[in-house]
């Protein structure tokens, strides 16, 4: 509720402390033609706050809604600002590294990838971001239980709603499985193969159409 002061005679001190305590104007009484003008700026300075406020909540309100989305699945998320540093990682991400947001925030979270993997990855990013292209790589990352884990890191920029680039944003999956799943049918398929070269008999294989 805009709050106007009238009165007959006002010092300036009184004038300050009117104003820190809340007051939008003051109209003295040997000008009260002033009045009108100070209630209707008065008035409008209370709807733009109004419209401020219920933005600001509104905002506030997406936001949560998006952290609360992040952290309700299996997917590992980080996202970085203007500066290229992460400034965010939803609680999947802190639980996989058994790490604080401010161990993990702007670059302490390049501690946990496999020093093998470290470089390739921080190259990849750089230049993504630089030409604001997305990226997806694969690479090693630290567990809460000491062992490292692979996962496939699919990132992309993001944008505000005027076009503005704000960074990127990542969403990670834990791929270990399939990658010794991988590394099992070629060891296996390695196995065969010396076993079938290392032997003198004639062997051949066919398909389901019965093709060799």
């Amino acid at each position: 509720v805009p709050f106007i002061c009238v009165s007959g005679v006002i010092g300036e001190e009184t004038i300050i402390e009117l104003i820190k305590s809340g007051a939008v104007d003051y109209v003295l009484k040997d000008r009260l033609r002033r009045l009108p003008f100070a209630l209707k700026r008065a008035l409008d300075d209370a709807k733009i706050k109004e419209a401020h406020r219920k933005a600001e909540q509104a905002l506030q309100e997406s936001e949560q809604n998006y952290r609360t989305l992040a952290d309700s699945g299996q997917s590992l998320i980080w996202a970085s600002g203007t500066d290229s540093l992460c400034n965010y990682f939803n609680s999947v991400w802190l639980n996989f590294r058994g790490q604080t947001f401010e161990h993990e925030c702007e670059n302490g979270f390049i501690h946990g990838l496999h020093p093998d993997d470290r470089q390739q990855r921080m190259d990849i990013y750089q230049e993504a971001f630089q030409s604001r292209e997305k990226f997806s790589i694969e690479y090693r990352l630290l567990h809460n239980t000491g062992e490292y884990r692979w996962i496939q890191d699919n990132s992309s920029p993001r944008y505000s709603s005027t076009g503005e680039f704000l960074g990127f944003i990542g969403q990670c999956q834990d791929i270990t499985e399939r990658k010794l799943t991988e590394a099992a049918l070629i060891e296996s398929e390695t196995h065969f193969r010396t076993l079938t070269d290392s032997g003198q008999a004639l062997i051949w294989t066919s398909d389901v159409n019965q093709k060799c």
